[in-house]
């Protein structure tokens, strides 16, 4: 793959200090995403340190005790339940741009990970669970240079049309709104996305009024996101964390290799783990 794909994002060394939150606050204001180096690789630290950030929302398993449990999440391959039951983020294929919570009326202004274990990283680049960050404006500017001749419709069905859809595994109340919003400065987008967008669409189509034209739109929509040479595309080594403002940025990852047989014959699953986090509100 060719360098110029591998941009790397606004990038802050970890730092003890209380100064440093609020410098991690301001790149976000104003570049939308920050990857911090030598994160303690601790999951006490990384609520701690969010908490500092903002209000946090709880994960859909939490007991309610307060604990770091409560609002991360596990991101690994699943050895404990079967294939055909897991969630995208427990496999180990392409995980398309997409937001988190896009399916709720509640979405976190932030989403944040950090690497504890990147896993096997001996296949050719790009097979390697690399993470990929995309802003959603660098995805609106690229759509109107590949596609001039559609590109003002697509805009006005994308940002025109509300669409209701839900999580496969969680109860949340689904949003009744469109994919795309504009925001409070100039040419500042806002975007809702599921991984699976362009299958929910295309099911969708006879809701719609021009429902496949409205489907074309998504489709040249995700293409783009998928391949915009503006993306952030990097490995992420333990202790690498990021926190993207899910309006603004889609955050997505490049498939890895899920398991391996040793020459006894035994199946040996990638260690990979990182954890994940959402932030409701930053604090201001």
């Amino acid at each position: 793959m060719s360098s110029e794909y591998r941009n790397n994002p606004p990038t802050l060394n970890y730092s003890p200090k209380p100064e440093f939150i609020t410098i991690v606050k301001e790149v976000i204001a104003q570049e939308s995403l920050v990857l911090i180096k030598g994160f303690p690789i601790d999951k006490n630290a990384f609520v701690g340190f969010s908490k500092q950030i903002g209000s946090l929302m709880a994960n859909y398993r939490a007991k309610g005790d307060g604990s770091a449990d409560d609002y991360i999440q596990e991101v690994r391959i699943r050895t404990d339940i079967p294939p055909e039951e897991r969630l995208s983020t427990e496999r180990d294929g392409e995980f398309k741009p997409h937001t988190a919570k896009s399916w709720g009326v509640s979405r976190p202004e932030l989403f944040g990970l950090l690497m504890i274990n990147p896993g096997w990283r001996d296949n050719l680049y790009g097979n390697n669970g690399e993470s990929f960050l995309v802003r959603w404006r660098d995805v609106f500017l690229e759509m109107s240079e590949r596609f001039p001749d559609n590109y003002h419709d697509d805009w006005e069905f994308l940002k025109g049309t509300d669409v209701i859809f839900t999580a496969t595994h969680l109860p949340d109340p689904p949003a009744n709104e469109p994919l795309v919003t504009e925001l409070s400065s100039p040419f500042d987008i806002g975007v809702r996305y599921k991984e699976n967008m362009v299958s929910v669409i295309e099911k969708l189509i006879p809701t719609f009024p021009n429902g496949e034209r409205f489907h074309q739109a998504v489709v040249r929509f995700e293409e783009v996101a998928k391949t915009t040479a503006a993306r952030f595309e990097f490995s992420m080594e333990p202790g690498d964390s990021y926190f993207v403002d899910n309006r603004r940025v889609g955050h997505a990852r490049r498939p890895f290799e899920s398991y391996r047989v040793d020459s006894a014959g035994q199946m040996k699953y990638n260690p990979r783990l990182l954890l994940n986090i959402h932030i409701l509100n930053v604090s201001r």
